[in-house]
């Protein structure tokens, strides 16, 4: 069965809760009463049972993210060059996540330290305290482009929003 937290309880209600991974990894550590914990890096889940603060054995992986370039609709960026579209002059703010405690931000820097592009492009950014603020700021036009999460680019209400090319990633 799953989710193995609500097998057997029919009828309840799940109270979801969007942000970073690190902020709700900080808050578990600290007490807060979630029965479920979704993030987007696996060490914060697997620290959190070493630590005895999860059901053991209730940790698996459930998905593997994406990032992506992604620019509004109507943006004159051309993406097929990937993330060395960020090199673009016309590019004066990128949108990432912040690296601080969003996983899809520390993915951002490294696939932007793995292309070479990292050094030139890490004065323009502009950080979102989760992937979906990262997104609202190329929305807004706050920022020209950004890196955000494959999944936020096709969610229903982005996916009209915005074009993307999709960054591979390290294995």
């Amino acid at each position: 069965m799953w989710p193995p937290a609500l097998s057997g309880r029919p009828g309840k209600k799940v109270k979801v809760i969007f942000g970073s991974s690190g902020n709700f990894f900080q808050q578990i550590q600290n007490g807060a009463p979630f029965d479920m914990f979704f993030s987007a890096n696996l060490d914060y889940p697997k620290t959190v049972e070493a630590a005895g603060l999860i059901e053991n054995g209730s940790y698996y992986q459930y998905a593997r993210g994406k990032i992506v370039v992604w620019v509004p609709n109507d943006s004159k960026i051309n993406l097929t060059s990937g993330l060395k579209t960020l090199l673009d002059p016309t590019v004066k703010k990128i949108a990432i996540a912040n690296t601080l405690h969003v996983p899809y931000g520390q993915a951002a820097v490294s696939a932007m330290q793995r292309e070479g592009v990292y050094d030139i492009a890490k004065d323009k950014f502009v950080l979102g305290e989760n992937i979906s603020q990262t997104a609202s700021f190329v929305v807004s036009g706050s920022a020209n482009i950004g890196v955000v999460a494959l999944s936020l680019a096709l969610s229903p209400n982005m996916r009209d929003k915005g074009r993307y090319k999709e960054i591979p990633v390290d294995e």
